[in-house]
């Protein structure tokens, strides 16, 4: 469910997503067909920063995991033009994958 919450993009709805991971945490760490963790979903589908900074707090480890296309989510912050405080976050999180190249680039 949380999967297809961040689906809807910018009509993401923050209440819904919190109320998810209240109930299902583990839902953070679950990729979906193409790899995709929630948090890469979230940036793909450019969600609002505060679903996207939602995610990033309570699992900011998935800053650092690839999807299958080979793609990190600092790169697909940056890709969709995702806010700058959002990105500063992601860099805060995992400031390695300043310096990695991710598979397709």
């Amino acid at each position: 469910p949380l999967h297809l919450v961040l689906r809807c993009g910018k009509q993401a709805d923050k209440a819904a997503a919190k109320m998810l991971l209240k109930r299902y945490s583990a839902a953070l760490a679950k990729r979906d067909k193409d790899g995709n963790l929630p948090l890469s979903l979230a940036l793909m589908y450019s969600c609002p920063p505060e679903v996207i900074d939602i995610l990033l707090k309570q699992y900011p480890q998935a800053a650092r995991y690839m999807n299958n296309e080979g793609r990190f989510p600092l790169f697909l912050a940056l890709v969709h033009d995702i806010d700058d405080e959002i990105v500063i976050k992601l860099i805060n999180a995992a400031p390695e994958m300043v310096t990695r190249v991710d598979e397709k680039s």
